[in-house]
C-alpha cells in the first residue's frame, strides 16, 4: 500500500491572519471543511475486474465509518473528519488488508489497496431454488403459508429432527412466540397438511442434511450511480443485552440465537423536527436518540431504558414514531403494548391493549392519534390523541398479520397482510377494511408506502417483486426485480417519488425509478445485513438501523453524495 500526503496551499505569512479570523469567528466545528480532509486511492485485485467495490474507512476516535464505491478502480472519500482511520475493501469473495491512514484537517491522503480472491467455502453448496426446494405438495404449502414471512433462504439453515420441525410448526399455531401469541391464532390447517410440511422439511433439511444455501447472482453494478453514493455509519453506544435470543427455544433444539455478528439490534428509525433520530434498540429494550451533528461520540447518544419488570427479557421495541409535541411512541413485539416517552422528563407510559399480541409498527396521523399494527393477533388499533382511549379492529382475513403501516392524505391506514399475501386498507371514518389481492398469490406483502400521487407501493418478499396499487381505479401492477432472488422488505417513496426497497438476501438498498422502471442496487456497508425500517429525509437521504452484523450502527445514506441540502454530519 502507498500513502502520500498533500497539504492545501497556505503560506506562513497567511497563518497569523487565519488565526485571527478563527478567534473572531469562533473555533470551527467538524461540520466545516477546515476540519475535514479527503482519502482517495486505487483498488486492484489479483483476479477479476474491480467494479463498484466498497471501500470502508473507520475513524476510531470519532466512532464513524465512511463507505464509498470504486469507479474505474479508484475511490474518493470526501469531507472525512480529521483523525486516524482503518481503511479496507469490503467485497464478496475477496480478502483485503486493513491499512492505517492519519488524516489531518485540509489534507488529502492517498491509500492504494490490493485485494486477493478467496477460495470458495468447501463446506457449503449453493443451489438454485428448485434444487434447494424440490417441487411437491410440501413446497406448495410452504409457499402458501410460510415463505411470505420467512423467505426463501431460511429452512435450509435449520437442520432439525422431525420432532424439531414439528415443534416449529406447532409454535406457529399454538405458541409460545413473542408475547406467547402464535402467528396463526385463528387459522386452520388440517393435520394432513401439517404432516406434509413436517415430512417435507425433515426429508430435505434434517439433522444430517448438508450445508446448502440459495445461490447468489452477481451484482448488477452501475458504477456511475454507486460512485456518487456515501454511507455514514455511527457506532452504537454500549447497551445492555436483556434479550439474547430471537425466538423461544424448542424442546428438541438449542435456542435459536440471532445468527452471526452482534446480538444487539438498532431497529426502526424516526426523524424528529430537531434533526435528531429516534431508534428502537430491540434486544436492549431501550429507546435511543442520535444527534448526528454531535462531534463527540460521548454526547452523540441518549438512552432511555424501558422498565417492564414482568418482562425480564425485555419488551423488544420494534416500531417508533414521534408526534407534533415531540413525544416518542414505540410498538412492543414482546411486551404487547404501545409505549410513550416524554423526552424532556424521561417519563414513560405503556398502554395496555384490548387483546394480547405482538406489535410491529406505530405511526401518528395528522391529529396525533397513535396507530399500531398487531401482527400476532392480527389487528389494527388506535390510541386517541386527546382521551387516550384505545380502539382496535381485527383484520378482515383472520391472521392476515399486518406488517408495516402508513396513512394517505384521506386518512386511510394502509398495511400489508404478510401471512395471507393481501394489501389492506382501513377507513377510520367508516371503520371498514378493504383488501386487495395481488396477481401473484401468497407473495408476502409487507411494508407499505404511499407516494405523492396517492399510489400505494408494497414489497412482495417471497416473489422477488414489488407492487403498486392505484386506489382510485383498483388497478394493481407488479414489477419483477432484475435479481431473481431479491427479498424486498420496505417500500418507501422519496421526495422525487423514487421508491426505495431494502433487500435482505442481496444485502442491498434498491432504488426503483417510476419513470424508467429501472432498479438500481446499492450494496450495504456490511455483509449479511438485515435492514429494518428505512426513513427518508426531505433531502432524499436515507436513515436505517442494523441487525445481524458485526458492527451495530445507525446509518445515514447519501445516494447522490453530499450537497448544500444534504451536508456531511457531524
Amino acid at each position: 500500500m502507498r500513502i502520500t500526503r498533500t497539504f492545501g496551499r497556505l503560506s506562513l505569512a497567511a497563518a497569523p491572519l487565519l488565526l485571527l479570523l478563527l478567534i473572531l469567528q469562533g473555533a470551527p466545528s467538524y461540520a466545516q471543511t477546515s476540519q475535514r480532509g479527503t482519502i482517495t486511492g486505487a483498488v486492484t485485485a489479483d483476479q477479476g475486474a474491480v467494479r463498484g467495490f466498497r471501500v470502508t474507512a473507520h475513524n476510531v476516535a470519532a466512532q464513524i465509518w465512511y463507505v464509498v464505491f470504486t469507479k474505474d478502480g479508484h475511490y474518493t472519500i470526501p469531507q472525512a473528519l480529521a483523525g486516524s482511520y482503518d481503511v479496507s475493501v469490503l467485497q464478496v469473495g475477496y480478502d483485503s488488508p486493513t491499512e492505517k491512514v492519519n488524516l489531518g484537517a485540509g489534507q488529502t491522503q492517498t491509500a492504494d489497496l490490493s485485494v486477493r480472491k478467496k477460495a470458495p467455502d468447501p463446506d457449503v453448496t449453493y443451489l438454485d431454488y428448485d434444487q434447494l426446494y424440490p417441487p411437491g405438495a410440501g413446497r406448495d404449502l410452504l409457499e402458501k403459508n410460510c415463505m411470505g414471512c420467512h423467505g426463501l433462504d431460511f429452512y435450509n439453515t435449520q437442520h432439525r429432527t422431525e420432532t424439531g420441525w414439528r415443534n416449529g410448526v406447532n409454535m406457529m399455531f399454538f405458541g409460545p412466540s413473542f408475547h406467547d401469541a402464535p402467528i396463526f391464532m385463528r387459522s386452520q390447517m388440517s393435520a394432513d397438511d401439517k404432516t406434509t410440511i413436517i415430512k417435507y422439511l425433515t426429508a430435505n433439511f434434517g439433522p444430517d442434511s448438508p450445508n446448502r444455501l440459495l445461490k447468489h447472482e452477481p451484482y448488477l453494478v452501475d458504477e456511475d450511480a454507486l460512485s456518487k453514493a456515501i454511507y455514514v455509519e455511527y457506532d452504537a453506544p454500549e447497551m445492555r443485552l436483556v434479550n439474547k435470543s430471537s425466538v423461544r427455544p424448542n424442546p428438541d433444539d438449542d435456542p435459536q440465537i440471532i445468527p452471526g455478528g452482534n446480538a444487539q439490534i438498532l431497529h426502526d428509525t424516526k426523524l424528529a423536527a430537531d434533526g435528531h433520530v429516534w431508534i428502537t434498540a430491540a434486544n436492549a429494550s431501550e429507546i435511543v436518540n442520535l444527534d448526528p451533528r454531535a462531534v463527540d461520540p460521548a454526547t452523540r447518544w441518549k438512552q432511555f431504558p424501558i422498565e417492564a419488570p414482568l418482562y425480564p427479557r425485555g419488551v423488544y421495541p420494534h416500531g417508533v414514531t414521534v408526534d407534533h409535541e415531540g413525544r416518542v411512541y414505540w410498538a412492543e413485539s414482546a411486551g404487547g403494548r404501545v409505549g410513550e416517552l416524554d423526552p424532556e422528563t424521561g417519563k414513560m407510559k405503556r398502554y395496555k391493549l384490548p387483546t394480547e399480541g405482538s406489535l410491529l409498527q406505530v405511526i401518528t396521523d395528522p391529529s396525533d392519534n397513535i396507530w399500531y399494527t398487531q401482527i400476532q393477533g392480527s389487528a389494527i388499533g388506535r390510541i386517541d390523541a386527546r382521551t387516550r382511549r384505545v380502539a382496535q379492529w381485527g383484520t378482515l382475513t383472520p391472521d392476515a398479520d399486518p406488517y408495516g403501516m402508513t396513512s394517505d392524505e384521506q386518512g386511510n391506514i394502509w398495511t400489508g397482510g404478510v401471512a395471507k399475501g393481501v394489501l389492506i386498507k382501513f377507513n377510520p371514518t367508516t371503520e371498514l377494511f378493504t383488501e386487495y389481492v395481488p396477481p401473484t398469490k401468497y407473495a408476502g406483502v409487507r411494508r407499505v408506502g404511499v407516494d405523492s400521487k396517492g399510489l400505494v407501493w408494497f414489497s412482495e418478499y417471497r416473489a422477488s417483486q414489488i407492487g403498486v396499487l392505484n386506489p382510485a381505479t383498483g388497478e394493481m401492477k407488479e414489477y419483477k426485480l432484475p435479481m431473481r432472488y431479491s427479498h424486498p422488505y420496505d417500500a418507501w417513496p422519496d421526495m422525487s417519488d423514487n421508491i426505495w426497497f431494502t433487500d435482505h438476501f442481496n444485502d442491498s438498498l434498491i432504488k426503483f425509478d417510476q419513470g424508467t422502471k429501472k432498479a438500481t442496487y446499492y450494496p450495504l456497508p456490511q455483509f449479511d445485513w438485515s435492514i429494518p425500517k428505512t426513513e427518508i429525509e426531505k433531502n432524499n437521504t436515507i436513515w436505517f438501523g442494523s441487525r445481524g452484523v458485526p458492527n451495530i450502527v445507525a446509518v445515514h445514506f447519501y445516494p447522490n453524495g453530499y450537497s448544500a441540502s444534504a451536508p456531511p454530519e457531524p
